[in-house]
């Protein structure tokens, strides 16, 4: 599981960096240079990766913090973390918050 997040967040990552290009302190798509790719397919890499891919790791997060217990008001915590700072609070919720979860043993 953690192996998978590491590489959709290397992949997330490389996406932003091979698509968006610094140019007088802002960030552009150059459909000049590009053709074909600048034109069509970066702004669709652009969209998944700045949009969608980062939606779907929060509903993710949200969706977990809710289906699981936590310890004291440690869930709260998470839930409002995820919720007000999206993108800084399923990183960190993926990173420590996974390992804060209460392991129930199941009953025979």
């Amino acid at each position: 599981m953690e192996q998978r997040l590491k590489i959709g967040l290397c992949a997330y990552i490389t996406g932003i960096i091979s698509i968006v290009l610094p140019k007088n302190g802002f960030a552009y798509i150059d459909p000049n240079t590009g053709g074909f790719f600048f034109k069509t397919i970066a702004p669709l890499l652009y969209i998944v990766g700045i949009i969608i891919i980062p939606c779907i790791f929060w509903f993710w997060a949200l969706i977990d913090i809710l289906k699981n217990e936590f310890i004291g008001s440690n869930k709260v915590i998470w839930l409002l973390l995820v919720i007000f700072i999206p993108v800084l609070g399923f990183v960190l919720y993926f990173l420590i918050g996974r390992k804060q979860k209460v392991r129930v043993a199941l009953q025979t």
